[in-house]
């Protein structure tokens, strides 16, 4: 489908990528904290009854070069 249109600009692109996880269900059991680290919009993504002395850094594999935080619901 994306590649039938050829490159799209930027503000198209981020619509785009916003709307991907729609497609999919956000798991249970599970809350999305949306807070600032040092000036940069992040999200905890905290399982019920899990440990709070230690974390899982879940990167996605798009080389940070496109993406959104909101798709820690497609983990």
């Amino acid at each position: 489908m994306l590649a039938e249109r050829g490159e799209l600009p930027l503000d198209e692109w981020r619509v785009t990528i916003e709307e991907w996880p729609q497609v999919t269900a956000e798991p249970g059991g599970a809350d999305y904290l949306e807070v600032d680290a040092g000036g940069v919009p992040a999200m905890w993504l905290a399982p019920t009854g899990a440990a709070e002395d230690r974390v899982v850094l879940g990167p996605h594999g798009a080389g940070f070069a496109t993406g959104s935080m909101k798709w820690a619901s497609l983990r």
